[in-house]
């Protein structure tokens, strides 16, 4: 193979690798925010990490206040989260459960 038509090939295999990662980034958050759709209250901590998968982040309490997507809810204290990071964005999406492993809230952080 000629040496001048090694850059242009290396350059063309790193273009398509960057293109997959993007692609497979956004198909990534999609897949969450539509199964984050799916989370209503009552649901077990079971379903959801059948819907959405392992979590990014999982804490035995909740950072904020119950709430279901900004609106305060009347459920017991949150007893835990499980949270999923968006991919390139500044975003991820939060479900906490009550002490039964039972969803009581769902909130969706995003960074303007």
């Amino acid at each position: 193979m000629k040496k001048g038509r090694i850059v242009p090939i290396a350059l063309a295999i790193v273009g398509l690798a960057a293109a997959a990662y993007a692609a497979l980034g956004l198909q990534h958050n999609k897949t969450v925010a539509d199964a984050f759709e799916r989370v209503e209250p009552g649901q077990t901590r079971k379903d959801v990490l059948a819907m959405l998968g392992s979590p990014d982040a999982t804490r035995s309490e909740c950072r904020d206040s119950a709430s279901w997507m900004g609106q305060p809810v009347t459920a017991s204290s949150c007893a835990g989260e499980v949270q999923y990071e968006a991919v390139f964005l500044p975003k991820f999406w939060t479900v906490g459960f009550d002490k039964e492993g039972r969803v009581i809230a769902k909130y969706e952080y995003s960074s303007p």
